[in-house]
């Protein structure tokens, strides 16, 4: 039986914060748009420069943003005092600090968290592939499908 649901649900750790998050799944609209931006090293892996990660989150935030169900546990400081982000069903309790996080730089390597999480749970496992003998656009081999992306 097959182990789909359309949506996963995740946590990672950013800057003290334990964030869980539960997405919807890539439509392959939205994987062959990320697609081209996403390059292998000769070992098989992700390889970006700053300046390719940067062009990615620009392609991929949009997507990210339209994927994201709910999400918890980050907290912000700041001069009006702690705000807590909370997303649910879509809608972001605090809309200023929901954009504030994909404009500011600072939040990239959460950006990259959420968007390894997208593309990890969107696949199909690389065992699973390999007993399907599916192979995916960009594979070479040794490619172990589902690395982090940033």
């Amino acid at each position: 039986m097959s182990k789909f649901t359309p949506t996963f649900s995740t946590s990672f750790d950013f800057d003290g914060d334990t964030i869980s998050v539960t997405m919807n799944r890539l439509k392959r609209k939205h994987a062959l748009k990320l697609a081209p931006y996403i390059k292998y090293d000769d070992k098989g892996e992700v390889s970006l420069s700053l300046e390719e990660n940067l062009t990615l989150l620009d392609v991929a935030i949009p997507i990210i943003q339209g994927h994201v169900k709910s999400m918890s546990g980050l907290t912000i400081g700041g001069d009006e005092g702690e705000r807590n982000l909370i997303v649910d069903n879509g809608k972001p309790n605090d809309e200023e600090l929901y954009n504030m996080i994909f404009d500011e730089t600072y939040f990239i390597s959460f950006l990259g968290e959420l968007l390894s999480a997208l593309m990890e749970n969107s696949f199909v496992g690389d065992d699973t592939a390999k007993k399907s003998g599916q192979k995916q656009s960009g594979d070479t081999e040794g490619d172990q499908y589902g690395e982090p992306i940033i």
